[in-house]
């Protein structure tokens, strides 16, 4: 944070002297700023510049260019920029002004700036995107200068807390620019915080109307020590009446004129949200929605939904189920599926046919955004849809069907076979936000993911391709935005401070060779990111990891890519074990040719992934059976050190 920097003078010893030379306190920042996100070495998996995981973006409506936008990140900070758009067709020269940096918290959840005074922005804090590694908030920070300065507000005016809740959307009325509604959410982060909490009050709805200087409770299911959250999202309606709309999970849509008093809407847009199904005393899974999302088209009547449902599969996994996408042209009280043919086949195969389409991950990743088609006569509707890959549909007037026949895939993150992952647009997986606006007859947009930001200079005329072989007209704009990386570890090489490898959310597992002199990183090995580790006695052995219990070994040092790394350690030779998402897992210090891993219990086995050896029992039971992975005390950190053969082990497990 840089301004704590200034705020703390060096420390002095009892002499008086500075107990560290004054530059040894002052922290430089050595990125990734950017990262070059592909790790295969022949663009097999080239999604461009990648920064970070970014949870919401804004256009400053203000800015009637769409140049002016502002982004947040799931611990990045919120970044505004002046010339984002058309005023920069070179992307590289994009410019980014962090804002929160010197907050409590950089967890970003909502973004909301008051209509006619972009001036006052709201900053809701904590993500509410139900990840492992989303982090809870401490409330909304609020400026009134454009975000010069701020203010945190911890609390409602009741004293309700807001620490330990995520905000997941904040949305001003058009009628009335100073009744602002925010809704609130859990977030499964890993620090539990009061979401988590079965009889927390917290969560809900919360309503000001002085433009979010207070803000007041309004829960329209009543305070009760039912676990419920409001999943998904808060829309208002445009035009005069202003209307705010409001999924909630396990009950269903509700809409307010006041932003105080919500009411169930009679016509659910989905037969999995009929009132028999969703009791308004209960929080039964009957009620099949876990989160919504809306778009609406402005200057019309015109409202879509998005709801998915998440249910256990056959072994006890949250899977998502489509509850389709929706439309409605007054006000919610009649609706009219869209088919979603081409989002559910949407033809990527890289892990298997249709891999990433669907709703897969729909509890992480669901967006969407309408815009009227161009005129003239501007009287379709261009609707995009954002999952793991970003989808397009134009209607005509009153249609209900795509005039291309099927939502074409934009992204094809996943890759069709044959061909690289994600040729059609070089865009991120896993899509967090979306906004348009239609500056000078040309739809400028602008897409929020887990890479960052990516932007359209025109979605008319550049978005119009499914095809893997054709080109969409998507830029990166986090080649020049600063570092959003949520690192999960970092190894650095025993002789030069310069080599480091990392892993990280869904950004790959990062190297550089030039850490104190250049921030710009490259990928050594794709996909989620986890621990790693570079030999102390023979540097050019580094080991990285995917996903759960898949541990890979590359003898390349800084030359390591995808194709230098093979598999060492897998549930295999652990005896069946998995482990966290993230599984730890470290070199021995006495014996760096072994290592120890951490699933339910401790392992020891060699860095060629021979002779294994359980070191502890489970210990979630104590007993020896196989971990599945889903132990409540599952190991998520380990150290080792002592005397030489003191063979003294910590272990850290998740609460």
């Amino acid at each position: 944070m840089r301004a704590e920097r200034a705020k703390y003078p060096p420390k002095q010893s009892l002499d008086g002297v500075p107990a560290f030379p004054s530059g040894s306190i002052v922290w430089a920042p050595v990125g990734p700023a950017p990262l070059a996100s592909d790790a295969t070495g022949d663009g097999a998996q080239d999604y461009n510049w990648v920064s970070g995981r970014a949870t919401s973006v804004v256009i400053d409506p203000a800015d009637t260019t769409g140049n002016t936008v502002l982004l947040g990140g799931a611990y990045g900070g919120l970044w505004k920029s002046t010339n984002a758009g058309s005023q920069n067709s070179n992307s590289a020269l994009v410019t980014w002004q962090a804002l929160i940096d010197d907050q409590p918290t950089l967890a970003v959840g909502a973004i909301a700036l008051q209509p006619g005074s972009s001036n006052v922005v709201l900053v809701g804090t904590g993500e509410t995107n139900s990840s492992g590694d989303s982090y809870y908030g401490l409330g909304i920070l609020r400026s009134v200068d454009g975000g010069a300065s701020w203010t945190q507000i911890q609390s409602a005016a009741s004293g309700q807390s807001f620490l330990g809740i995520g905000f997941s959307k904040i949305a001003f009325s058009t009628a009335n620019s100073s009744l602002v509604v925010a809704a609130t959410a859990g977030d499964n982060g890993l620090y539990v915080g009061r979401e988590e909490d079965g009889n927390s009050t917290a969560r809900g709805l919360y309503y000001s109307q002085d433009g979010g200087s207070d803000l007041e409770s309004r829960n329209p299911l009543g305070r009760r020590s039912s676990c419920f959250g409001y999943g998904g999202d808060l829309q208002r309606e445009p035009g005069a009446s202003g209307t705010f709309y409001a999924f909630i999970r396990r009950h269903g849509l509700y809409s307010s004129t006041d932003g105080q008093h919500f009411t169930r809407l009679a016509t659910q847009p989905s037969a999995g949200l009929a009132s028999g199904l969703c009791p308004a005393g209960s929080n039964t899974t009957s009620c099949l929605i876990y989160r919504g999302e809306f778009a609406v088209v402005p200057g019309r009547n015109e409202m879509y939904v998005w709801v998915v449902d998440v249910q256990a599969d056959g072994f006890g996994n949250p899977a998502p189920v489509d509850e389709g996408i929706w439309r409605s042209t007054n006000g919610g009280t009649s609706w009219t599926a869209i088919p979603d043919n081409g989002i559910t086949n949407c033809g990527d195969s890289a892990f298997g046919p249709n891999s990433g389409c669907g709703v897969e991950q729909g509890w992480y990743n669901l967006e969407l955004a309408a815009i009227p088609d161009p005129a003239p006569p501007s009287t379709g509707t261009d609707l995009y849809a954002g999952a793991i890959n970003l989808y397009k549909c134009t209607f005509a007037s009153g249609g209900t069907t795509c005039t291309q026949g099927d939502w074409i895939n934009l992204t094809h993150v996943y890759g069709c076979n044959p061909g690289p992952l994600g040729a059609p647009a070089h865009v991120h997986p896993d899509q967090h936000g979306l906004a348009f606006m239609v500056a000078s007859g040309k739809a400028v947009g602008y897409f929020a993911h887990d890479g960052g930001i990516s932007r359209t200079l025109d979605g008319y005329a550049g978005l119009n391709t499914g095809s893997c072989t054709g080109t969409n007209q998507f830029d990166s704009l986090s080649e020049s935005l600063g570092s959003m990386t949520e690192f999960v570890s970092f190894s650095v090489h025993p002789s030069s401070a310069d080599i480091l490898l990392g892993g990280t959310q869904d950004n790959g597992s990062p190297k550089t060779s030039s850490a104190t002199g250049n921030s710009i990183w490259q990928n050594a090995l794709g996909g989620d990111g986890g621990f790693n580790a570079i030999n102390s006695t023979n540097p050019n052995e580094w080991f990285a990891a995917n996903p759960y219990l898949t541990i890979l070994k590359c003898e390349l040092g800084t030359a390591c890519n995808d194709a230098g790394f093979f598999e060492v350690v897998s549930s295999a030779n652990l005896g069946g074990d998995q482990g966290a998402f993230y599984t730890p897992y470290i070199l021995d210090p006495q014996n760096v040719s072994e290592m120890l891993v951490g699933t339910c219990r401790v392992w020891r086995i060699s860095t060629s992934g021979t002779a294994p050896l359980q070191l502890s029992n489970d210990f979630d039971t104590l007993g020896t059976g196989v971990c599945t992975g889903g132990e409540i005390n599952l190991v998520n950190a380990l150290a080792a050190g002592g005397p030489k053969d003191a063979n003294n082990i910590r272990r850290s497990c998740t609460p």
